[in-house]
């Protein structure tokens, strides 16, 4: 795990673990404290109570109270009430969110998140239409809100997870929840990809290696991609591009160019759906304007395309798209 870290004997670093008292992360912070031991790494970590589930919420923060304790890591208890409701799942991750960007950008974010965690990520992400980046699932290391973030696990299944929770005497709690489809995510573990992989166990692996191959193909188009945008990109401010060099790109690459480029420039997520939609009204070479997520427009008047904020409460109807 140290080399996963690129840990280094003579440089110091900062790490924040997240830890909700289950299997993968309570070995997580058992790990990252026994390489506490040896380099010269202050680790503390962070324990999110939602009280979503009564006195079991509080028996989770308890526990974890106890493990930090023992193993002699500075722990910090973030108690944020939330409602249960369909949206339950995103208010929990914003406010995660909103506490990782709060700390010092030198923290660096260590994530328990596991082999079978992937391919769940894979196959929801497929269900929903990801481009070859969002299939490629997960990634380590990465940034996000401005802090390095780790996944030491991504090569491990849970089995083994827990195995090495049995070996250590630990005793991690079980969220209850996880056990029931009412989300989509558990839906997908427990009603799909459960009675898949006792069919076909061998697939588990090779589903795994698959989502490494779109890894490496996707950072190989991000490389592409990049020595392109020399060509494409007219100026950043405003964001304005050439649609003659764009359309240079096969549509599988104008399309990834269009979703990283937004991203990274503009911090809008465009879905598949939109940039499809985009990419069409691009290559029938008319003049067009388009609504683009958070406020934006895409306008294009002969070769050039620009992107500027929206006048308020202004919304493109689809008759004006190729009226311009």
């Amino acid at each position: 795990m140290a080399q996963d870290l690129k840990l280094d004997p003579k440089v110091s670093r900062n790490f924040l673990v997240s830890v909700s008292g289950g299997a993968d992360s309570s070995l997580l912070l058992v790990a990252m404290a026994e390489l506490a031991r040896i380099f010269p790494i202050r680790l503390s970590a962070v324990h999110f109570n939602f009280h979503l589930r009564g006195a079991d919420s509080e028996r989770d923060e308890n526990y974890v109270r106890r493990l930090a304790r023992k193993y002699e890591v500075e722990l910090h208890i973030e108690n944020s009430p939330l409602k249960k409701n369909s949206s339950v799942q995103e208010m929990a991750r914003g406010a995660r969110l909103k506490y990782l960007k709060a700390l010092p950008t030198e923290i660096e974010i260590v994530e328990a998140h596991h082999a079978d965690d992937q391919l769940e990520t894979f196959f929801f992400r497929l269900i929903r239409g990801a481009s070859l980046k969002g299939l490629s699932g997960m990634k380590s290391p990465t940034n996000r809100v401005d802090h390095k973030i780790w996944r030491p696990f991504l090569g491990i299944w849970k089995a083994e997870i827990i195995a090495h929770c049995r070996k250590l005497r630990l005793r991690p709690r079980l969220d209850r929840s996880n056990l029931r489809a009412d989300y989509d995510r558990n839906f997908l573990r427990l009603k799909i990809l459960r009675p898949l992989f006792q069919r076909f166990p061998s697939s588990r692996l090779s589903l795994l290696k698959s989502v490494e191959d779109f890894r490496d193909r996707s950072e190989a188009i991000e490389r592409e991609v990049e020595i392109s945008s020399g060509q494409v990109v007219l100026s950043d401010s405003p964001l304005s591009l050439s649609r003659t060099e764009l359309l240079k790109l096969a549509p599988s690459q104008q399309r990834d160019f269009l979703n990283r480029l937004f991203m990274a420039r503009l911090k809008i997520n465009l879905s598949r759906h939109k940039t499809c939609e985009l990419q069409s009204l691009l290559a029938a070479k008319q003049d067009f304007t388009f609504n683009a997520p958070r406020d934006h427009l895409v306008r294009c008047r002969s070769d050039r395309l620009w992107v500027e904020r929206a006048p308020q409460n202004r919304k493109v109807t689809k008759a004006e798209t190729a009226l311009y």
